[in-house]
């Protein structure tokens, strides 16, 4: 059984989004903090604030990715393996054993009224695999995840 919870275009385009909002923001948080503490006694150095602005990045940055990437697109169940893949820079294959699987769970996201929802494979240790957001279709959740637990139980 093989199933895709999103495509790698659509995890690259939410990581872009990320990235240059971000960017932005910290663009003119810079801004704003160098034109109004012009005449004050904390001004700093423009390389100060580079400095700063350089480190905001990279927490952007790792935000981006994290949100983004850090979740399987696909899933494929054969008679001894779940295969989580995952895409992005750093994209890869992570096998699971089925005895290692102690639950399969679904939620939504953002509340209620929300229409995305994603699936989540608990192992052993407390370890969890989270898929990637699934857009309007909040009601199938709950059915790819019993189609999900029926093919375990073969």
């Amino acid at each position: 059984m093989t199933l895709t919870f999103s495509s790698p275009t659509d995890l690259a385009a939410n990581f872009r989004y990320t990235v240059i909002v971000g960017a932005v923001l910290i663009l003119v948080l810079v801004a704003a903090f160098a034109r109004g503490a012009r005449a004050s006694p904390l001004s700093m150095s423009f390389g100060a604030r580079c400095i700063i602005g350089t480190a905001f990045f990279i927490g952007v940055l790792w935000y981006a990715y994290s949100s983004s990437y850090e979740q399987f697109v696909g899933l494929t169940l054969d008679a001894f393996d779940f295969h989580l893949l995952y895409a992005g820079p750093f994209h890869r294959e992570v096998t699971v054993a089925r005895s290692a699987v102690t639950e399969i769970r679904f939620g939504g996201g953002g509340g209620r009224g929300s229409s995305t929802c994603r699936i989540s494979i608990e192992v052993q240790h407390s370890q969890k695999y989270f898929s990637a957001w699934i857009p309007d279709r909040s009601n199938d959740c709950r059915l790819i995840r019993d189609e999900i637990q029926n093919e375990l139980k073969r």
